[in-house]
């Protein structure tokens, strides 16, 4: 007989022999095997999952270790089968290893149960403003069912900006702007850089600080605005075009002084290998509106919500009764603010800086018996008339915004004195 129908036979007689076993349940002594001894789970490798990461900050950079520090809790759960005394670790880009441990022998966690880990210190780099602290967990020397879910990001996003100084250096003749900044580290430079722009943005006034860009003679009034990790996350920001030369350029309109819509910038930097990312704050261009002493009678009194006097009275002659501008014009009339000893009052002819910073000077009733020189600017010299306004306001710390020359001449606009009222009117 051969080898081969040696095998088959003995194959057939042990299977007939278990089937006559198994209907005989007569026999009280028989004994049938059952596999139910045994679960799926004895054979399901462990699958561990990062569920949630949370983070708390406990330290800020320093010169001698410039990274953010944090202390995570970490919830580990297990979707396999049982993990018993296995080597586990904690880890994460940049961040130290941490083995886990809560048995004699290693960690243990059954099937559906969860764990947190608790105070993990992380890290993150002082140098950029935001990016991502990635969490991973891995078991050694064992399988892991679903390697998917063993990783989790948390954003993370600091201040102060890490782009500094952020301001308008230049407006070009076709309309451009050139926008000057300052790394808060040079190897910033190294990254990629983006000007990113939006005209949809919204944002809450009380943000905004007044600033101003002296452009050959001619003031050009823009907002600064505070950024934070709701604004960059905004999807209505887009990338624009740049120039690296000088440097960054952006263009809205070929006359920005007359464009009437509201712009935002902000300049970004992203390493390509991590993607962390440093972000400067926010410049708002808006529209320049020089003002008409019509104009600044009406804005005097909305901005200082005055209560508007109209009995008809003539003050003067170029003001006639039935005009829309009438009754502001005899409200700071009344308050003493513009001249009561001409006829005239021009109401069509520009409102100078000057003129403007004196009317509210004198309605705030602000100190001017400072004369101690504080003032620098090369346009108003000490016998100049203003030259007492210009002393009180460099003593309240308002006048380092308007640079090297107050502009005493030049027209002022509805952003200059928005300025200068609500920055007096927060302190009356």
């Amino acid at each position: 007989m051969s080898k081969k129908k040696l095998f088959l036979y003995s194959f057939i007689g042990l299977i007939s022999l278990f089937v006559v076993n198994t209907l005989d349940t007569g026999k009280n002594d028989l004994r049938i095997p059952r596999t139910s001894s045994f679960s799926l789970s004895d054979f399901t490798p462990p699958d561990l999952s990062i569920e949630k990461a949370t983070l708390r900050k406990t330290g800020n950079p320093t010169e001698k270790f410039n990274y953010y520090k944090y202390s995570a809790n970490v919830v580990i759960k297990n979707y396999g089968g049982d993990l018993t005394d296995a080597k586990v670790v904690l880890s994460g880009a940049d961040q130290k290893y941490y083995f886990l441990k809560n048995s004699e022998n290693g960690f243990s966690l059954g099937k559906e149960k969860s764990y947190i880990v608790e105070n993990y210190d992380v890290i993150f780099d002082g140098n950029y403003n935001g990016g991502e602290i990635k969490f991973e967990i891995n078991i050694k020397e064992q399988n892991d069912y679903y390697k998917g879910n063993n990783s989790y990001t948390v954003n993370v996003f600091e201040l102060p900006t890490k782009i500094e100084n952020i301001a308008i250096e230049k407006i070009e003749d076709d309309g451009t702007f050139i926008i000057d900044y300052k790394l808060g580290n040079p190897l910033l430079a190294s990254d990629d850089i983006e000007i990113l722009a939006s005209d949809f943005l919204r944002i809450n006034g009380d943000m905004e600080r007044y600033s101003e860009a002296d452009i050959e003679d001619k003031i050009y009034s823009y907002y600064k605005i505070k950024n934070s990790s709701e604004t960059v996350q905004n999807k209505s920001w887009q990338m624009r075009k740049f120039s690296d030369t000088y440097g960054y350029k952006i263009k809205f309109t070929d006359d920005p002084w007359s464009d009437k819509t509201d712009h935002y910038v902000y300049l970004k930097t992203t390493n390509p290998k991590n993607g962390n990312f440093a972000v400067s704050n926010i410049l708002k261009f808006t529209y320049q509106k020089e003002l008409e002493r019509s104009d600044f009678a009406q804005l005097f009194v909305d901005f200082n919500n005055l209560k508007i006097i109209n009995d008809g009275v003539i003050y003067y002659e170029d003001v006639p009764p039935e005009s829309w501008f009438a009754p502001y014009v005899q409200t700071i009339y009344n308050l003493g603010l513009v001249a009561n000893y001409n006829t005239k009052y021009f109401p069509e002819r520009k409102m100078t800086r000057g003129e403007a910073l004196r009317v509210v000077f004198d309605y705030f009733d602000v100190d001017l018996s400072y004369g101690r020189g504080l003032s620098d600017f090369g346009d108003v010299g000490k016998k100049h008339y203003l030259y007492p306004y210009i002393e009180a306001l460099y003593a309240n710390g308002k006048g380092a915004i308007f640079g090297g020359n107050f502009n005493p001449d030049a027209p002022a606009t509805k952003n200059y004195l928005k300025y200068l009222i609500y920055e007096y009117k927060e302190n009356s």
